[in-house]
């Protein structure tokens, strides 16, 4: 199959949505599909993808990367197109980082005080670069839409259906998987002991790791 992915960020160094769309692009590249990737131009070496720059500017750039994108796409002969983060012309979508409305509102939550709150929520109706992605995501999620929507959790699809009363037969909940050649308990066991050492941690001294961006809406306090 002729395979195009949407994406703002084509790096897996960047996160995990950025990671699972490099991995799922190698993974169709080693299945024998032909795979075009739309992107901002980027220093990405040859892994085997088509690559179809869309440069974009400074100020609105997930705006302005999706309506480029879209013009690329529009009437183009793929067999699927499989868009993420901001994209708009797509048969499958994966919404990696959520609902941008639900951060908003958790945003908003915690925050101490009613002052403060409403400070910040002047600030977001006030952001014209929210209010275009906000624009964006009714085009993702509204009601009438033809393409598929692959939530990452139960959690993301309870909120892009409070928000956008998007029909739940339209998504699915496809849980992130986990490299089980990279991470497996037996490593716990070799890596433990000389890694504390070089931190320089106690034995018994409780230590939590946390890895990820958005840590805030995860649930972590800083």
């Amino acid at each position: 199959m002729r395979v195009a992915l949407s994406i703002e960020k084509f790096q897996p160094g960047l996160g995990g949505g950025e990671r699972y769309a490099y991995n799922f692009a190698c993974r169709l590249r080693d299945a024998g599909h032909d795979v075009h990737v739309f992107t901002p131009p980027c220093a990405m070496p040859d892994e085997g993808f088509t690559y179809h720059w869309v440069p974009v500017g400074r100020h609105f750039p997930r705006w302005e990367f999706a309506r480029k994108a879209e013009k690329r796409l529009a009437g183009a002969d793929y067999d699927i197109v499989h868009g993420f983060g901001k994209s708009v012309c797509m048969d499958v979508f994966r919404p990696g980082g959520g609902v941008h409305r639900a951060w908003q509102d958790h945003e908003l939550r915690m925050l101490d005080g009613r002052r403060a709150r409403w400070h910040r929520r002047l600030q977001q109706v006030g952001s014209l670069n929210q209010q275009l992605v906000l624009q964006l995501e009714k085009r993702q999620f509204g009601p009438g839409g033809r393409h598929l929507i692959i939530a990452i959790s139960e959690m993301v699809k309870d909120e892009i259906q409070r928000y956008y009363k998007c029909e739940s037969e339209r998504i699915r909940v496809v849980h992130c998987g986990a490299d089980l050649d990279r991470f497996q308990p037996e490593a716990r066991e070799r890596h433990r002991a000389a890694t504390r050492a070089r931190l320089g941690l106690d034995p018994d001294e409780l230590v939590v790791l946390f890895l990820g961006h958005n840590f805030q809406r995860k649930g972590l306090v800083p």
